[in-house]
């Protein structure tokens, strides 16, 4: 199991990684972008948000993950509800499928 992951990506809407970190436990360090904000949030425990290609604040969140690893652990995850694993896979699928098209 990881202890932490970051996620750099300087533009994103919501990448899947996040809801998979996120349903497996993993506290996680993400660039505020895109609909990251609404499931990241110290506030939640779940991990930092930080401003892209910031370094220092990429630094210090992987600090204070590690050092507070209990804090960014205990966290509610009812709205993975809202992400159900089999509706997932089928749309994932069908992206897959289009993309096969062309």
């Amino acid at each position: 199991m990881a202890i932490v992951l970051a996620n750099t990506e300087i533009s994103a809407d919501l990448p899947n990684v996040i809801i998979e970190l996120l349903a497996s436990g993993t506290p996680t360090i993400i660039t505020d972008v895109g609909a990251s904000k609404e499931y990241i949030d110290k506030k939640l425990h779940n991990g930092i948000l930080i401003k892209p290609l910031d370094k220092n604040e990429l630094k210090n969140g992987i600090r204070k993950v590690l050092e507070n690893e209990n804090e960014f652990r205990d966290w509610n995850t009812d709205f993975l509800k809202n992400f159900p694993y089999h509706e997932f896979g089928e749309k994932l699928s069908l992206v897959y499928l289009e993309l096969l098209k062309k």
